[in-house]
């Protein structure tokens, strides 16, 4: 197994709710699913990372580094998506054409605070990216009955 979004997501999930049946509840797939991710994510990545107990789950120091590099991870795939967002709106990319001397520098430099003015608007609106990334991970994961 590679290492991927939806189970870095997953294993967010499972640190935060602290059981894995909470995590794929909040998740919308199968506990079954959820812990064979974990099970992979730690194979792949050669340490545990979460210790397992009948009152739930803990991070070990592994998970713990984990948990803040996929959080990290998390948000910057969002970010990519939300640039390339720009993109599509046309709200970003390069534009052609002439305009005379220090006109032309106006331009560019009103069009650079409407995209950093965009950005930072994006930023501060966390429920953008949470949208995204619980759709993506329904789309990939499934339904409950999926097995992701």
């Amino acid at each position: 197994m590679k290492l991927d979004p939806t189970s870095l997501k997953l294993f967010v999930s499972v640190v935060e709710e602290k059981t894995i049946a909470a995590a794929a509840d909040r998740e919308h797939i199968a506990a079954a699913a959820v812990s064979k991710r974990m099970t992979e994510l730690e194979s792949t990545l050669r340490t545990k990372l979460l210790t397992r107990t009948n009152k739930g789950v803990e991070p070990t120091a592994a998970g713990t580094a984990l948990l803040g590099l996929a959080r990290q991870a998390l948000r910057e795939l969002d970010e990519v998506f939300f640039q390339m967002q720009d993109y599509a709106r046309g709200t970003r990319g390069q534009i052609a054409g002439w305009l005379p001397g220090a006109r032309c520098e106006l331009v560019v430099r009103d069009l650079r605070t409407r995209g950093n003015a965009e950005a930072d608007r994006r930023q501060a609106d966390g429920r953008d990216r949470e949208d995204h990334a619980d759709g993506q991970l329904q789309e990939e994961g499934g339904g409950a009955g999926g097995d992701g």
